[in-house]
């Protein structure tokens, strides 16, 4: 029976995966495991709180399985219990960083609350193990502009661009800082290469205008 589930929430039928739930609880064959994969199947459909009931009943069964604990962190965020998730993800991150979906939870947590600083951490972290995924890089550079410390972002938009030099968001955010400093010809210069890559980006030009207006107005 959890095989047909398992390839019922593969193929994306959570209809059939909770159909197949609701017979094999009917039929006593209750398990941590078809809980686990109740929750799964209700999260994935936006029934957040039958999903925490789900994952409650597997915690009862197994509280310490990674999966579960993983599980019940997600339907906590889903249904916005910050506190509940920043909990469960905080415990398991903080004996395992490998635990790649924990951190991430964690960073989007943090932001949730304005703590920042916090999530720059779980990112530098994770950096250090993935150490060519720009994404990590950009968002330790977004957190750094809403902790109000620009300058200290300009690094990691760098190495963003780095790893990836089609990093467009990275490219938009550097100028942005360089035009905060006035320092309007990097901010063009990053801009222009921008334009190279997606030269139909619209917003790009508008960005553009946009910095040549700040430019002649500092300058009158």
């Amino acid at each position: 029976m959890i095989e047909r589930i398992n390839l019922a929430i593969i193929a994306s039928d959570y209809k059939l995966a909770l159909h197949l739930c609701d017979s094999a609880i009917e039929n006593q064959h209750i398990s941590a495991e078809l809980f686990y994969k109740q929750s799964i199947a209700y999260r994935s459909v936006y029934h957040y709180k039958k999903a925490y009931k789900s994952i409650g009943n597997a915690l009862d069964l197994n509280p310490d399985n990674i999966n579960i604990r993983v599980e019940f962190g997600k339907v906590c965020y889903a249904l916005d219990m910050l506190n509940s998730a920043d909990s469960v993800f905080s415990e398991i991150f903080k004996f395992d960083t490998t635990n790649y979906i924990s951190g991430i939870y964690l960073t989007r947590i943090y932001i949730k609350k304005k703590e920042f600083d916090k999530a720059f951490s779980v990112f530098k972290t994770l950096s250090e193990m993935d150490s060519l995924n720009n994404y990590l890089f950009r968002q330790m550079g977004i957190c750094k502009i809403k902790d109000k410390k620009s300058k200290k972002a300009i690094p990691c938009f760098q190495r963003a661009i780095e790893i990836d030099s089609t990093d467009i968001k990275s490219y938009e955010y550097l100028s942005m800082i360089y035009q905060a400093l006035e320092e309007y010809d990097r901010a063009l210069s990053l801009l222009n290469k921008a334009i190279q890559i997606e030269s139909l980006n619209s917003g790009l030009y508008f960005e553009i205008g946009e910095l040549h207006y700040s430019r002649n107005h500092h300058y009158k």
